[in-house]
């Protein structure tokens, strides 16, 4: 089935202000989309269109390194960076196409592609969140 961008991106913002598993993973995927140099400066240094914006780099890169570490952010944390990664939705759309079906997935169950990443890193259970949203596959 395919959405329209504008779907696409009503979806996955609605889904993002409900679920914290899709804030994490969505702030996971645009982190793995940093350079090297910026993931290790946990700041934005090219403009190169991928990963996080100037003004986002620093926190939301802080933010990725530390879940990557500790395996949790705080509530505070998460809701700075559910506000945050909502303009991400193309490079989401991008990586993912239309399948939103592993957005709200633990992010500690699912792999990502980062030179840091600790599968054994203590996790945080995260609240249970319901959403009447429509994911498809």
């Amino acid at each position: 089935m395919s959405v329209s961008k504008k779907d696409f991106k009503r979806i996955l913002q609605s889904v993002i202000e409900v679920n914290d598993n899709a804030v994490v993973n969505v702030l996971l995927m645009i982190y793995e989309r940093q350079t090297y140099e910026e993931q290790v400066n946990q700041d934005t240094i090219e403009d190169n269109g991928m990963g996080f914006n100037g003004t986002d780099g620093e926190i939301l890169s802080s933010f990725s390194a530390q879940y990557l570490q500790k395996g949790y952010l705080s509530t505070k944390q998460i809701e700075m960076a559910r506000k945050k990664v909502k303009k991400y939705w193309g490079q989401v759309l991008s990586i993912l196409g239309n399948d939103l079906s592993t957005i709200t997935t633990d992010p500690g169950t699912t792999e990502h592609d980062i030179t840091e990443y600790n599968p054994q890193a203590e996790q945080k259970e995260p609240e249970a969140q319901e959403t009447d949203l429509y994911l498809w596959k």
